[in-house]
């Protein structure tokens, strides 16, 4: 078949396509958005970087819900917290699935529908899978893993140490985000290289972050591709997703089965799986349990990755706030040249507001995933007299409405100090929520990285001054490029360097001690 031919066939089907995803006629008219064209709605408006952007230069010209169309397939962006809250809160039996990506969810594709993270409402999995998570999550069972997370956080300091001040700060905050989820699931300890589960769920975890993007592969904006054979031109995305499907089911496979190893030979240490999994021969339980621990791995380790290097970066660029934080600190934990000082421990939050308020103001200006993961209607809606179609896919500008100028005076600054009163209180601020999601589909492991998160950032200040390393002539090398973030499904800043120097001799050893211990 020739070239030309493939074209003709391929501009029959896109025309098919369109009409029959045409909107039919309808009283309402959909929220405001950028004009779009016949067949193609707003395909050449669509952003190929930096969406966040993007959407929050149309809330800025269209108003704070936006309506824009690719081949028939319909996108509202929110692009402020009422909107969010309203839609996706409020009326969250409506506005609480997941849109079907071809690429993720197909099971001759990738078929990474056993994360509980991307399934849609209508699958009876979800509720399951989500109620037994919640069980072991919530914010008092997290208080069970506060052990593995101090522990966690105590490798990650001997980490630091041992790279001789300038070092990889991001593979050290990865290795301490992987020890941890997979000690709380599996009651495993990595190696500190080439840990081969750590291996399987960073691939799964990357690939899986190229499948879910819906621009990615032209199957996700035309199903009927998966019928193209792999040798034909356009078929070649199936050999990704042959290998994807491959490291999916490995990471829902490889570590249960130490699991169960463990189990068997009496060393399983206390985790989610070994906890949750019962004497019940259950198949479809035993499986639940399964996904589920495969889930929180990918679910929590590269995000809280992204936004505790954010914070690091954020604290070098900004010294009066580590500053301030280390005074706070040495108040409650004893000064670093003091034979009393200790390192800080989860009891020790109530007593440090500003470490509470570092954390609120890092999630706030940075957010590991810029437009949250996108939530899918399950039928037709009216929102201020605009009309919502059924099978619309709904993003959240949590970036663009986390920097939002009005709401939070000065945005691009890193300053703690927003979130705390005149009393020097913690301030809630239920928007900042935003990077966790919203309604019913919101991370039910918020408690749990929250905690992480905190106890990381106070080690992280008790232990060193985090700097800017000079240059030969002296000066403080220029990192604020790093402020800047590249585009991706989730955002990590770009490598800086950085010197990471101890507070004090006695520092070192109560370091050492601890991650000994």
């Amino acid at each position: 078949m020739s070239y030309a031919t493939v074209g003709t066939v391929g501009a029959i089907l896109i025309t098919i396509t369109y009409f029959i995803f045409k909107p039919k006629n309808q009283k309402l008219s959909f929220p405001p958005g950028p004009m779009s064209l016949p067949l193609v709605g707003n395909l050449f408006d669509m952003p190929q970087a930096r969406e966040w952007e993007a959407y929050t230069k149309w809330g800025a010209k269209y108003g704070d819900v936006v309506h824009v169309s690719a081949f028939g397939h319909h996108i509202i962006v929110l692009n402020s917290f009422k909107a969010a809250r309203d839609l996706l809160d409020l009326r969250s039996t409506k506005y609480s699935s997941r849109p079907y990506v071809p690429m993720l969810h197909d099971p001759e594709l990738m078929d990474a529908g056993w994360s509980f993270t991307f399934m849609t409402y209508e699958d009876p999995r979800w509720k399951r899978h989500r109620r037994l998570f919640v069980e072991h999550f919530n914010a008092s069972a997290v208080r069970s893993f506060e052990a593995q997370q101090l522990k966690g956080s105590h490798a990650l300091l001997r980490s630091l140490l041992a790279h001789n001040e300038i070092g990889d700060l991001e593979e050290a905050l990865r290795n301490t985000a992987a020890g941890i989820m997979m000690d709380i699931t599996y009651g495993y300890d990595i190696k500190l290289k080439d840990d081969p589960f750590v291996e399987i769920a960073t691939r799964a975890a990357n690939e899986i972050t190229q499948g879910i993007s819906p621009s990615g592969f032209f199957v996700n904006l035309f199903p009927w591709m998966k019928y193209i054979p792999a040798w034909f031109p356009g078929g070649g995305y199936k050999h990704f997703a042959a290998q994807a499907r491959k490291s999916g089911q490995e990471l829902v496979d490889v570590p249960f089965a130490f699991l169960k190893q463990s189990i068997a030979t009496g060393t399983a240490r206390p985790s989610f799986a070994s906890d949750a999994l019962t004497d019940s021969a259950d198949p479809v339980y035993v499986r639940d349990i399964k996904e589920i621990s495969a889930a929180i791995y990918g679910g929590g380790a590269d995000t809280t990755v992204g936004l505790i290097h954010a914070c690091v970066l954020a604290l070098i660029l900004n010294p009066h706030a580590q500053q301030r934080a280390q005074e706070e600190l040495d108040t409650v934990i004893g000064s670093p040249d003091s034979n009393l000082f200790r390192l800080p421990i989860h009891e020790d939050r109530d007593k440090l507001p500003y470490i509470d308020a570092i954390l609120k103001e890092a999630i706030r200006w940075w957010q590991p995933v810029p437009t949250a993961l996108p939530h899918a209607t399950t039928e037709e809606d009216e929102y201020r007299g605009w009309h919502i179609p059924k099978g619309a896919i709904v993003m959240i500008n949590a970036w663009g409405i986390l920097h939002d100028e009005i709401a939070y005076p000065q945005p691009y600054q890193f300053r703690p100090e927003r979130f705390l009163n005149g009393d020097g209180k913690v301030i809630d601020d239920p928007a900042v929520g935003l990077s966790f999601g919203s309604g019913r589909r919101i991370c039910p492991g918020r408690p749990f990285a929250e905690t992480a998160l905190w106890i990381q950032i106070a080690s992280l200040l008790a232990a060193f001054h985090l700097e800017s390393p000079k240059d030969e002539d002296g000066n403080s090398v220029d990192i604020t490029y790093a402020k800047n973030p590249k585009s991706g499904y989730l955002l990590h800043p770009p490598r800086f360097p950085c010197l990471i120097r101890p507070r004090s001799r006695l520092v070192v050893a109560k370091i050492l001690e601890a991650a000994g211990s």
